[in-house]
């Protein structure tokens, strides 16, 4: 009897033993998967972003220094950002921009790398096309305002731009390659068959130095339209 049972004991010490052993075997694996995810996880990777547009910031500081910004459209550029998996792939590539903050910059032309907004404090930007940007000064220029007379009054009569009444001086604001094509102001005035002083309100017209008119949607004026009386009087006969 006392030698079964010590031979039963020895069995379950060794069964526990196993058991003991399973246990910890399961243990380590799980350790060591776990250690294998979480390194995987922290492994730095990158990924690549196509078309993200750019949206400029900072042109109503422009304004205030009297500069201005040129207009650079829809414009997108391709980037490429790094850090985790887990923060990468759980970046929303439609929440994300492209930004230019121009309030600090000067007049000139500049190449410039935007920032990326809406990735994540975890990722960084590794890559990213420059954009190329234009800021130039606002100039202000006072202009005399000639009359231009179209067509002709009644037979024996003329118009008399000598004696016409009307704001001769006009104030252009604009950006400075704009006022460089400026090289004049004018109002025009039609006295087709007319025989009296034509009194009548026309827009002040801004031309280049071929005579063609200027229109730009930056151009400020002091006065869009001025009031004019033309006189008309008989042709003297000698």
């Amino acid at each position: 009897m006392k030698r079964k049972s010590a031979k039963k004991t020895k069995t379950e010490k060794l069964g526990l033993i196993k058991n003991i052993l399973l246990i910890i075997l399961s243990f380590l694996i799980s350790v060591a998967l776990w250690f294998m995810g979480t390194f995987k996880d922290q492994t730095p990777v990158t990924r690549q972003l196509i078309d993200i547009p750019v949206t400029i910031v900072g042109e109503n500081v422009l304004t205030d220094k009297n500069l201005y910004f040129n207009d650079i459209g829809d414009i997108k550029v391709n980037a490429t950002i790094k850090g985790v998996s887990t923060a990468i792939f759980s970046v929303k590539i439609d929440e994300i921009v492209a930004v230019i903050d121009v309030s600090s910059y000067a007049s000139g032309e500049y190449s410039v790398y935007p920032t990326l907004q809406n990735i994540g404090t975890a990722v960084t930007t590794t890559k990213i096309d420059s954009v190329d940007i234009v800021i130039e000064d606002i100039v202000t220029n006072q202009l005399d305002i000639a009359l231009e007379v179209e067509g002709k009054p009644v037979r024996g009569y003329e118009a008399r731009p000598d004696l016409a009444e009307y704001e001769s001086t006009v104030s252009v604001t604009c950006k400075a390659s704009i006022m460089e094509k400026i090289a004049g102001a004018r109002i025009k005035v039609n006295v087709d068959g007319k025989r009296t002083a034509v009194t009548t309100t026309t827009n002040v017209e801004l031309l280049d130095i071929d005579g063609n008119v200027i229109n730009d949607p930056g151009i400020k004026l002091s006065v869009e339209s001025v009031s004019v009386r033309l006189p008309i009087s008989l042709i003297e006969l000698n």
